[in-house]
């Protein structure tokens, strides 16, 4: 991914929460499906992270750059 995209940031909110960042491996860049001609289909294309927080829990971020979904920073699950 480019220099100027977004980083998850130092602290963050999820689910209420106030979350210190300790670690941070990425991005992984997931572009949509080319062939597919219909806008509803088509996402954008995510800039995948997988995070450590100071209190160990292990989280897979990603940052939407638009289409479909709304720009912006999104948590699409935890690790075990």
């Amino acid at each position: 991914a480019p220099d100027d995209d977004p980083r998850p940031a130092a602290r963050f909110r999820w689910r209420g929460r106030t979350h210190v960042l300790a670690a941070a491996l990425g991005p992984e860049r997931i572009a949509p499906e080319w062939w597919l001609t219909d806008p509803d289909w088509q996402s954008g294309t995510r800039d995948y992270w997988q995070v450590v927080t100071g209190d160990g829990a292990r989280l897979w971020l990603f940052f939407a750059h638009g289409a479909a979904l709304s720009p912006g920073w999104f948590c699409h699950g935890t690790f075990a």
